[in-house]
């Protein structure tokens, strides 16, 4: 348990009634919270709808156009001036070299046993990482001697009842309390 704050009294709560009044508050402002956001998902998953097709239209409209300055550029090179690119006044179009890669034309499998076969070990990658599951279990002074240390801490936390279960549990506490 951690130690006690200074100033805890200064939190405003005299008894556990008080911290359970300030459960049911937190309780009602993260029901609303959720409430909100759900509101928002709706609105914007509504706009997002609304909005599509005209979006689609649009980025249609431009890959037309794109692909027919493509067309235009490839059967008109002498435009160029011996250039890869070209300056116009709303743009630059031309084309541009892409880095090399690879792809694999067979399993990853196979690529990797052939390439180790070669003795080209340094085009594999293996990836080596601490199995930190495995570590805890170890004891504290072999943990120490490899670099590492257990932790473990105690967390504050509020696990909040649901209304339908909160109200339960109040109709019962007159009763519980009165037969105590």
């Amino acid at each position: 348990m951690k130690k006690r704050k200074e100033g805890a009294a200064a939190a405003g709560f005299t008894d556990l009634e008080s911290v359970d009044r300030a459960l049911a508050a937190i309780a009602q402002a993260e029901g609303e919270a959720g409430r909100l956001q759900a509101e928002l998902e709706k609105k914007i998953i509504r706009l997002r709808t609304d909005y599509a097709p005209c979006i689609a239209v649009q980025v249609a409209f431009g890959e037309k156009f794109r692909d027919q300055v493509e067309t235009w550029a490839e059967g008109n090179a002498e435009a160029f001036g011996g250039q890869r690119s070209l300056a116009l006044t709303h743009g630059r179009i031309g084309w541009r070299t892409t880095p090399p890669s690879v792809r694999l034309t067979k399993k990853v499998a196979t690529v990797v046993a052939a390439l180790e076969a070669r003795d080209l070990a340094d085009a594999v990658i293996t990836k080596k990482s601490v199995n930190k599951d495995v570590l805890v279990t170890y004891p504290a002074d072999l943990l120490r001697e490899v670099g590492a240390k257990r932790e473990q801490k105690d967390v504050f936390f509020v696990d909040l009842k649901d209304e339908a279960e909160a109200g339960r549990a109040a109709a019962a506490e007159p009763r519980a309390r009165a037969s105590g």
